[in-house]
């Protein structure tokens, strides 16, 4: 199955809203490791909390952590805004996620197929769909443009700082971002292998 192929399916109504509909595309090419099975389609829920389960579940535990309400056997008040933390973090970290997806596009073609083409022989191994080469996109992709959100929702927090569920949501958005900074730099170091390798 290719992606050309594919072009002819039928767009589900949630990737054709604008603004959610990229970030859902953008998400779901994550979660499926850039599966041509899924091309414009939404992965099953399996993928999803195959990928994205753990750095979510993280980040609500350390979300809950300032909130005093007894629910968490260590919550304690912290003093420190959720925006600020997010509003000096997530620029840089969105700067150096920028930078290193430009490392996507000086990307030989021979490689690429290389990559490919041991998907496809997972593939063949496993009898199950397999990620792509497009799964080098979305690993920068989705990284980034949640760094993007969460630096909107930062700055409404930092105009609404009393509101308590706002406040919770930017914590959790941080620390969201900052799992996902770890996942894009186990991302780079797997692909500088290969790039490696393929010198010799």
């Amino acid at each position: 199955m290719s992606p050309q192929n594919s072009k002819v399916r039928a767009r589900p109504l949630l990737l054709k809203l604008p603004g959610l509909g990229s970030f859902i595309e953008i998400s779901s090419d994550y979660a499926s490791e850039g599966s041509e099975y899924f091309f414009e389609k939404i992965a099953p829920a399996k993928y999803w909390l195959s990928t994205l389960g753990w750095p979510i579940f993280v980040s609500i535990l350390l979300a809950a952590i300032p909130i005093p309400c007894g629910c968490m056997p260590y919550s304690f008040e912290i003093e420190a805004n959720p925006h600020d933390i997010a509003l000096s973090l997530i620029p840089s970290l969105l700067g150096f996620g920028i930078g290193a997806y430009a490392l996507v596009f000086g990307l030989s073609g021979d490689l690429l197929k290389k990559i490919q083409e041991g998907h496809q022989r997972k593939e063949l191994a496993t009898k199950a769909p397999a990620g792509s080469v497009l799964s080098i996109n979305s690993a920068f992709a989705f990284p980034l443009v949640t760094m993007a959100i969460t630096t909107i929702v930062a700055s409404v927090q930092k105009i609404l700082p009393d509101v308590l569920i706002l406040s919770i949501f930017t914590w959790f958005l941080t620390f969201l971002c900052l799992t996902l900074t770890y996942q894009l730099i186990v991302a780079l170091y797997r692909l500088g292998r290969v790039i490696i390798l393929d010198k010799f």
